[in-house]
């Protein structure tokens, strides 16, 4: 993995799950109407964004940029 990924993902109607790793700090920020969340391993920040606990500190970023309409995402880490 690269020392920062970016990846972003606009959807309508979408079912997306990710796979992040651990060693990497990540940061996930999410537009959507009636979509559904699920970031285990992750921290709500007051500004709504969601961390790892790892972000602050780790060498390697993965900032996710969700963007959805009616759609279920999903972002684990190995």
């Amino acid at each position: 993995i690269l020392p920062i990924t970016d990846v972003r993902i606009k959807t309508g109607v979408a079912d997306v799950k990710l796979n992040v790793p651990s060693s990497s700090g990540c940061r996930i920020t999410t537009k959507s109407g009636l979509s559904s969340k699920d970031f285990e391993g992750f921290t709500k920040m007051k500004n709504g964004t969601y961390e790892t606990s790892n972000y602050a500190t780790s060498t390697k970023k993965i900032f996710i940029s969700l963007n959805g309409g009616l759609s279920n995402f999903e972002v684990k880490r190995y």
